[in-house]
């Protein structure tokens, strides 16, 4: 059986459920979903927590949801059983490679950063990511070493605003939260419904027509 979800996570998951959920024609309240993408857009931007659940099982705890409009109602117990799934543990800060140190890093170097900063803060697979890695390093790996300018900071920064992983897009979030309540303009970062509905629809193009669908 899943763990029971934490006290923490029960009370996000009620909160949300007394703000958002609206009276349906019987006169019960649901909370609605226009697709299958907005599921996977609650993945995306870190309400899941990713390194318990995977997409699939996200999307498909919502299969008592669906109607056949594709749309999916949420009725109370139903909602609240999403508790299991909710991130509900700490929340680093979000990796800004504008911050890396400037001229050369040996490979040793460059590989602890990929493992301890950039995997984890972009949506890629390991997979994916070293064959983005590969074809974009030719441009400053050289003699065996790798030359790091601003011009490639702000590639790796594009590329993490446009791909972020879950965790990522939570500590974004909490960044945001404390740049504002200290009266700031903000983190620095891209936030907001475009990049993560850009991996939003990744995502949901990698489920395919396997989930989702009664």
């Amino acid at each position: 059986m899943p763990p029971s979800p934490s006290e923490k996570s029960i009370k996000a998951v009620r909160a949300i459920w007394d703000k958002v959920a609206q009276p349906g024609p019987d006169g019960k309240k649901y909370i609605s979903f226009a697709n299958r993408n907005d599921l996977v857009y609650l993945f995306c931007t870190g309400f899941v927590d990713e390194t318990r659940h995977t997409l699939h099982d996200w999307v498909d705890s919502f299969k008592d949801s669906l109607q056949e409009n594709g749309s999916y109602k949420v009725n109370e117990a139903q909602w609240m059983n999403k508790a299991q799934f909710r991130y509900s543990g700490p929340t680093g800060q979000p990796f800004d490679p504008m911050q890396l140190r400037n001229g050369t890093w040996t490979e040793q170097e460059m590989e602890a950063m990929i493992k301890t900063h950039l995997l984890p803060a972009v949506y890629f697979s390991e997979k994916e990511l070293r064959a983005i890695w590969n074809e974009a390093k030719e441009t400053f790996y050289i003699k065996g070493s790798y030359q790091v300018t601003p011009e490639v900071k702000k590639d790796l920064r594009m590329m993490i605003d446009m791909y972020p992983s879950p965790a990522q897009v939570r500590a974004i979030g909490l960044a945001e939260a404390r740049a504002q309540m200290s009266g700031k303009m903000g983190s620095g970062f891209a936030t907001g419904p475009a990049q993560s509905q850009v991996a939003a629809q990744r995502l949901a193009d990698l489920l395919g027509n396997s989930v989702g669908k009664k």
